[in-house]
């Protein structure tokens, strides 16, 4: 009888309204590890990619009990550099295309934490 009411003043205590809450901040430089170059018949292709930075805030609150719950948002920005070069005997082509990439990430996380 005794354990079973400390159970339920324990869960009763874990589901109350006292909570901790963290929020963080995150900025990240993302380098380059690659650059690819091929070079076909009459042409030359370069590829590589540019630095982006990365911005993440989150969110997490902690009950003192079974569930948390966190979420987060996610900003990246990653560049690329296109090059590319084409020679024939009737023709010359230059191509130099910048492609920059935004996308946003927002993700929920509920945990369970027991012990």
């Amino acid at each position: 009888m005794k354990k079973t009411i400390l159970s339920l003043l324990f869960l009763a205590f874990a589901y109350s309204g006292i909570a901790q809450s963290q929020m963080g901040l995150k900025v990240s430089y993302l380098i380059p590890n690659y650059k690819i170059t091929s070079h076909p018949p009459n042409s030359t292709e370069s590829i590589s990619v540019n630095n982006g930075i990365n911005y993440s805030l989150n969110y997490k609150r902690r009950w003192p009990g079974l569930f948390n719950f966190g979420a987060e948002l996610e900003y990246h920005q990653i560049g690329s550099h296109f090059t590319m070069e084409y020679k024939s005997l009737g023709a010359d082509v230059y191509r130099d295309m910048d492609l920059t990439t935004n996308y946003l990430n927002f993700r929920l996380l509920p945990e369970f934490v027991y012990g």
